[in-house]
C-alpha cells in the first residue's frame, strides 16, 4: 500500500492496521498474499486497547485452524 498514514504496521505484533477517519481495521497478511480483515472497532485513545489486540490474536487463530 502506498498510503503509510491510512495502511501500518501496528508495533509489537504481526499485525497491520487499515484507519478510516476514526475507525480501525486491523488485518494479517495470509498464505499466498491474501489479506485478511478481522474486525472494526473505533478508536478514541492514542493506543490500541489490549482488549482489541486479542481479539484480532483470536480471529487470526480461530481463522487459521479452519484454513
Amino acid at each position: 500500500m502506498s498510503n503509510r498514514e491510512q495502511f501500518k504496521k501496528i508495533e509489537g505484533e504481526d499485525f497491520f492496521e487499515f484507519k478510516n477517519f476514526q475507525i480501525r481495521m486491523p488485518c494479517y497478511f495470509h498464505r499466498a498474499g491474501r489479506l485478511i480483515l478481522t474486525h472494526g472497532f473505533i478508536k478514541k485513545e492514542l493506543r490500541i486497547r489490549p482488549e482489541e489486540i486479542e481479539r484480532m490474536k483470536r480471529i487470526r487463530d480461530e481463522h487459521e485452524k479452519r484454513t
